[in-house]
This record gives C-alpha cells, structure tokens and sequence, in this order.
C-alpha cells in the first residue's frame, strides 16, 4: 500500500493495487472535525521520490505521527466474534473449579442420576450444577461411567449394610421375615435416591452397565434367603417371595395410595406407612402357609 502525505493536514492519499478491483487511489480525510471518510477514484501517481519498499510488493511512505494500519485477518474485537462469544457457553474460573471436592461430585451427581437416569446426565450438566467444568469433574471424580458406579456403589452398598444388620440380630423363622420386611419400607422411604436409580434400571436405563444386579441386588437376596429358607413352603420360591417384598415397596413408593373419596396421600405419610406396612405383614404371612395347611383349607 503507498501512502502519500498531502499539503492538507490529517489526509492521506492510499494507493491500492489493481488486482483487487479497487480504484487506483483513495481520499480518506480523518479530521477530528470530519469523522467521515470520503473514497474517490482519482488516479493519482505518487512521486517516485517518495516511494520505499514495502510488504507484497506495496510500497509505503511513513510519515512522523502517522500510525501503521491495523494487521490484517479477525480479532476478538470484531462483531463476528463478538456475536460468536455471546453464544460460546459458560466461562469456568480456575479458583472456582478448584474448590470442588470428590464428595461435592458425588453429592451433586446421586441427586442427578436419581432424578433423571445415567442416560439423562452429561458431564456438562454436573459441572454446571456445582459451577465449574467438566474437565474438573472428570480430574477429581473421572468420567460419566466412573462417577455413575461411584453414585450407585454408595447407593447400594448402604442398603447392603442396612440388611446385614437386620438379618444378623433377628432371629431366624417368620419373626425373620417381618423384621427383614419392616427394615427394607423405611430404608427405602428415608433414602427416595436410593430407589430412584434402581427404578431408573429397570426401564432400561444404563443399558451398558449390566453388572450392577449381579454385585448389589443377588447378595441382598442371598442373604435375607438362607435367613428365612427354614419357614419358606416347599411350594414357594424364596426369590419370588422376597421380590414381592421388593417389587411391592418400589410400587407403593413410586405411585402413592388412593384416598377413600378423591385425591391421593403421599406414600411418606406416616399413616399411610403404617397401613402399608401392616399389608405386608399380612401379605408374608399368608406365602409362608404350609402347602397341606392351604389344600386342607380349600377341601373345606
């Protein structure tokens, strides 16, 4: 590009190549006075005196106080990215991020999972839930995959611990049986997180993660089964008989109980619990009838 000073202040004369389909020479007045920049196509030659070399073959004349035009190409201050920024997502401060704690992770995350399913969750969506970044997430706590079994490992091994107490101090026989029926209903009406994520598995949730009922469910069962195996008929199953238990809480919970005349109560209503709890009672009792005590019965 040349550049020629002229007589009046503040004017510079820009000559432009004519490969680019612009006029051979440019007029722009930058006066205070006049902000607007008038272009007219006069072709002008720059004295040969004036003229030094310069970057692609444009040739330049610096003149005291007279500063470089902008380097070419986009930055930061162009509409385009400004537009562009505006739309780019949250930005995540280092002092922020640094703050989460592996148990903040896990909190955050067992809420997550419970209410809307392994598959329902993102990185993004935990690390905008505790303000900082998915790349902190993943460096404290690790991946989607390792945050889920960290959730459900806590989750499940907490029930775990609940029935081995149980099933440790109750005698063994029916009395069994009724404590093992009473600990799961308030285990499970006190911890609505930990009967979230089973329910989200069993509409298929976590689909690739299989491995769950064989390390958390089948020992519970195994365990509340050899309690109880002695008073269970010949003809019932001790699996079904302790998933009607299951199936039964998980149903009451996640669906409530009609009033008398309209409406429903909340399956964490004290009263409502208690009835519940009552059905159960009379439910176990009535499965662990002697096969010969129920045909007996019927013959009458």
């Amino acid at each position: 590009m040349d550049v020629m000073v002229h007589d009046r202040p503040h004017q510079v004369k820009t000559h432009m190549p004519a490969t680019l389909g612009a006029p051979a020479s440019c007029d722009r007045t930058a006066s205070d006075s006049d902000p607007q920049r008038m272009c007219r196509s006069r072709p002008r030659r720059v004295p040969p005196a004036t003229r030094h070399p310069g970057p692609s073959g444009f040739r330049t004349i610096r003149t005291q106080g007279l500063a470089p035009p902008p380097a070419a190409g986009p930055t930061w201050h162009h509409p385009y990215h400004r537009r562009r920024s505006a739309f780019a997502g949250p930005t995540y401060r280092d002092d922020m991020a640094s703050a989460v704690t592996h148990q903040q992770i896990i909190d955050v995350a067992t809420r997550l999972f419970g209410e809307l399913g392994y598959d329902g969750v993102s990185l993004h969506l935990i690390a905008d839930a505790l303000g900082t970044s998915p790349s902190k997430i993943t460096e404290v706590a690790g991946d989607k995959r390792a945050v889920y079994l960290e959730v459900t490992r806590r989750a499940f091994e907490s029930e775990h611990r609940m029935l081995e107490a149980v099933v440790s101090r109750a005698e063994p026989g029916q009395r069994a049986l009724h404590e093992i029926v009473d600990a799961y209903l308030d285990f499970h009406v006190s911890h609505p997180q930990v009967r979230a994520l089973w329910a989200h598995r069993w509409v298929a949730d976590a689909a690739d993660i299989s491995e769950l009922e064989d390390r958390y469910a089948r020992p519970l069962l195994n365990m509340a089964a050899r309690k109880i195996r002695d008073v269970v008929p010949a003809d019932v199953n001790a699996y079904y008989l302790l998933g009607t238990m299951v199936w039964c809480v998980h149903g009451y919970l996640g669906s409530g109980v009609l009033q008398r005349s309209k409406g429903m109560r909340s399956p964490d209503d004290p009263e409502v619990v208690a009835s519940f709890r009552e059905h159960l009672h009379v439910m176990m009792d009535r499965l662990l009838i002697p096969q010969d005590l129920v045909s007996g019965r019927n013959s009458h």
